[in-house]
């Protein structure tokens, strides 16, 4: 009597089972106890049917990020903003929102988002002015830099007069690309994004 499964197949499904499974794993988040053992306890948290589906987390001590779960419990998004009036504002700046200091930030998106998580990059854009450190130079103020991975989409809102606004990390493929990963972006410089994008 021949076995239902040669030993070859069944090597072969083992190794397209791990394949599957760990790049799963690349594609999604820290998990909620993952976050809670770097960061503490949460300073909010919103629960739906049960489950946590809602985080806010203290980073540092001007900085927040609010990550928000799937149904499965992994991140989907994480929303990185400044603690409410903890920019001293003068002068220029004195109508200005709350701005957190560009290089944490991009610590942040590094200890959320490991560059080796990230998966191959995409596509990067920018436009307008914003934060040197970011490296927008165009005219303008405010500036808006995005960058997209095979596992996440970074986009931040930063200021020419130093500073980030917020910036959002969404996990999983870039919804807007064709299949085939081709696709241009118009008016984007290559590398235009500060922040390590290995």
């Amino acid at each position: 009597m021949r076995p239902l499964l040669s030993m070859d197949l069944l090597i072969r499904i083992s190794f397209s089972a791990a394949v599957v499974l760990s790049t799963a794993a690349l594609a999604s988040g820290q998990t909620s106890s993952e976050l809670r053992a770097k960061y503490g306890a949460p300073e909010t948290v919103e629960l739906e049917n049960g489950r946590v589906a809602v985080e806010r987390f203290l980073v540092r001590p001007t900085i927040q990020v609010t990550i928000r779960y799937t149904n499965e419990g992994k991140p989907g998004e994480a929303v990185i903003k400044p603690v409410a009036n903890s920019t001293r504002k003068t002068g220029v700046d004195a109508y200005e929102d709350d701005r957190m200091d560009t290089s944490e930030v991009i610590k942040v998106i590094d200890e959320l988002l490991p560059p080796e998580k990230r998966g191959k990059k995409l596509g990067v854009g920018s436009f307008n002015g914003g934060d040197p450190q970011m490296k927008l130079h165009h005219p303008g103020c405010t500036g808006f830099d995005f960058i997209d991975f095979e596992n996440a989409t970074v986009s931040a809102a930063s200021s020419c007069r130093g500073g980030t606004y917020h910036v959002t990390i969404r996990w999983g493929k870039p919804s807007f690309w064709p299949a085939d990963n081709t696709h241009q972006i118009i008016g984007a410089e290559p590398g235009s994004a500060g922040f390590s994008s290995r």
